[in-house]
């Protein structure tokens, strides 16, 4: 049983989710390089970024996985993007059938974290 004083009970806090499936002839390390190169020129100092994890699953589909403090700074990253150098490097290397950047990205509301033992 969880004690309740661990539980933190949420309400703005966005989890974002975007997968990725790579274009023919990319790497999983040119993913990464261009992941790196998006985080340190776009997101790293952004309003409203908390973290993020570029996550790998055994079939060839990633993951970006991005944390926002609210709903606000996850919508509002998606108008400075288009004019990002960095994020047109990392959005070159995806599957993005109609080119758009926001297909396949989905939000998520936190309701509750869970801190491990």
């Amino acid at each position: 049983m969880v004690s309740e004083s661990k539980v933190k009970h949420m309400t703005s806090p966005i989890v974002e989710t975007a997968r990725i499936t790579l274009r023919n002839g990319i790497s999983r390390q040119d993913l990464v390089t261009a992941s790196d190169r998006f985080q340190t020129e776009f997101l790293a100092g952004y309003p409203g970024f908390l973290r993020r994890e570029l996550l790998a699953a055994g079939d060839g589909t990633y993951l970006d996985l991005v944390h926002w403090v609210d709903r606000a700074a996850a919508d509002g990253v998606i108008e400075r993007a288009v004019t990002s150098l960095a994020c047109q490097a990392y959005f070159a290397l995806m599957e993005m059938g109609d080119g758009d950047p926001v297909q396949g990205v989905t939000h998520f509301e936190s309701l509750a974290t869970y801190p491990g033992e």
